[in-house]
């Protein structure tokens, strides 16, 4: 057997010497005109040194020879590793350290969270205004004031944790894995949290009169909210989006009686409610993109109730980012109250622009992709970086087969983008030796995607299968 052993080393051996040949057997520089070297001074090249031993009749290969052939093939494929960049977490001295590279299959997977933050976004948290983001006279009537019964308004925020940890294996048997069920809210999205809080604000100041006009550029379900709010209150509604939303987010906004403004190819439908609410001054803009009510909306909701609900047990706390309204909010309220105890995972589609920024405190060009409601191709101002800790990456291949997953194995059904927080929750439970509380936002309604990410002949259009 050792025999056997010495041989297959040597084979393996053999293929880390240098070769003089190209694709296909060629040999390098082929087919290529090369200057005439006849007449230039010739220049002895030492072979390659080979870590095998002299050659040598396969009975009279020693131990020892073989030992010296299998530490040399080590080391050689030790010199050949690639370094391993991203750190992992010393559960000793809770620091984040870079590990020792590894070779082949040896290498154990990539740690999933990257801290790689740049220095200028390492700055205090934002303070925000605490409160409710339902109306105090309306609480008291339903509370035990006039009201009987529930109204539509009552119904925003309170909405169930639920154990999805199903979803994945995590490495620590007491892992577990929550989403909020924000389709439990009116409007079937956490957008409905933001616009209860931003027109409470705008009423009180006295920006949002009655007989006004609100006008608010969105991805979807913020316009949703917007055209229920604007419903409940008798207020009209404009909302602008663009091609990317799907038909049942604007089939939505439409029977609330709001009217729908679809952005021109190449045209940004934010500056479009910018130039709107300037051409008409008796117009709200809502600005949930630069609105700092938005985040404040969920530091005084979403925040406060995952606290709550985890009995202040959640360690981290993974969303998406769009307005960064929902990251900032309920990051800053968790920091507040656990400080670095809580870990604040920016979850990020492949093509979004906030991973550079994270990483660079730069804009780098977008590329598009598939999920609707996360990522950006700028930075908004109501997303404050200095909350978030760390950044997961998650392409939307795997953010849309995680939504079948969902459905399949907790029979809740989800939107893209709930499926790309919950990918990156597997990723993190699945890696971490330490149990986790980790918490996340099943954002809205798969029932708003059902021509796509639910649609077998749309996923094929996009080359992603779900098995």
């Amino acid at each position: 057997m050792p025999r056997i052993l010495a041989c297959c080393l040597a084979t393996a051996a053999l293929a880390l010497v240098p070769s003089t040949a190209g694709p296909a057997g060629k040999p390098l520089g082929a087919g290529k005109v090369v200057a005439d070297v006849s007449q230039a001074p010739s220049t002895q090249r030492s072979p390659a040194e080979s870590p095998l031993p002299p050659k040598k009749a396969i009975a009279e290969v020693s131990e020892a020879e073989e030992d010296e052939v299998r530490r040399k093939v080590a080391a050689s494929a030790e010199a050949a590793a690639p370094a391993v960049e991203a750190p992992f977490k010393d559960a000793a001295e809770k620091k984040w350290r870079a590990p020792a590279a590894t070779f082949g299959f040896q290498q154990d997977a990539a740690p999933v969270l990257d801290r790689r933050k740049f220095s200028t976004l390492k700055r205090p948290l934002r303070s925000y205004e605490p409160g409710s983001i339902h109306q105090a006279h309306v609480s008291r009537e339903y509370a035990g004031g006039t009201r009987k019964y529930a109204q539509s308004m009552d119904l925003i925020g309170n909405t169930p944790l639920v154990d999805i940890t199903s979803v994945c294996k995590p490495k620590h048997p007491d892992t577990v894995v929550l989403g909020k069920v924000e389709f439990f809210n009116p409007g079937y999205s956490m957008k409905d949290r933001i616009m209860a809080n931003i027109f409470n604000k705008a009423e009180e100041e006295g920006k949002l009169r009655p007989g006004m006009t609100v006008v608010a550029a969105s991805s979807g379900n913020t316009g949703c909210s917007v055209a229920m709010m604007c419903a409940i209150r008798g207020y009209k509604a404009v909302v602008i989006t663009n091609d990317k939303c799907s038909e049942e987010k604007k089939a939505a906004i439409r029977a609330y009686g709001a009217d729908l403004l679809i952005s021109p190819p190449g045209a940004c439908y934010m500056q479009m409610e910018t130039d709107l609410a300037d051409e008409n001054p008796d117009w709200f803009s809502v600005d949930q993109y630069n609105n700092l009510d938005n985040p404040n909306g969920h530091y005084r909701s979403t925040g406060p109730e995952i606290y709550e609900q985890t009995d202040g047990e959640v360690t981290h706390f993974v969303a998406a980012g769009s307005t960064g309204g929902t990251i900032s909010g309920i990051g800053t309220y968790l920091k507040e109250k656990k400080g670095d105890d809580v870990t604040i995972v920016l979850a990020d589609p492949t093509g979004s622009v906030f991973k550079n920024y994270f990483k660079t405190g730069t804009l780098c060009a977008p590329k598009p992709f598939l999920v609707e409601g996360v990522g950006k191709n700028n930075i908004p101002g109501a997303m404050d970086f200095a909350v978030v800790d760390a950044l997961v990456e998650v392409g939307d291949k795997d953010a849309l087969k995680m939504c079948a997953k969902i459905a399949r194995s907790t029979g809740l059904c989800v939107g893209g983008s709930s499926g790309l927080n919950v990918e990156a929750c597997a990723r993190l439970a699945e890696q971490s030796d330490e149990p986790l509380t980790i918490v996340t936002m099943l954002c809205d309604s798969g029932v708003k995607y059902l021509s796509k990410i639910f649609n077998e002949d749309w996923l094929a259009e996009n080359d992603i299968s779900i098995d």
